[in-house]
């Protein structure tokens, strides 16, 4: 299972929270989410603090948001990773 908030805070930042599972059994809510956030802030933090899980598939669907979201000349920043996921998503501009 997979919930998730997004929070717009001054000027163009917003934070999208995920708790839970990336999974091929929440891809399309992690999709939902992404969307959520990067149609509403020009730079998104996401804090992964609370993920338990990320597979192979979610792993790439954040890594081909992040190349679109440079595209559209905003930004994508990941906390909160644990460093048994850091090796899935080194290339993300990860704090």
């Amino acid at each position: 299972m997979l919930t998730y908030s997004f929070n717009k805070v001054e000027g163009h930042l917003g934070f999208l929270e995920l708790d839970g599972e990336l999974s091929s059994d929440t891809i399309a809510k992690l999709q939902e989410a992404l969307y959520v956030a990067l149609n509403n802030a020009e730079h998104v933090v996401i804090n992964l603090g609370n993920v338990t899980k990320i597979d192979s598939g979610c792993s790439e669907l954040l890594e081909k948001v992040h190349i679109y979201a440079k595209r559209l000349k905003k930004v994508m920043t990941i906390r909160g990773l644990r460093h048994q996921f850091g090796d899935n998503l080194q290339q993300l501009s990860v704090v």
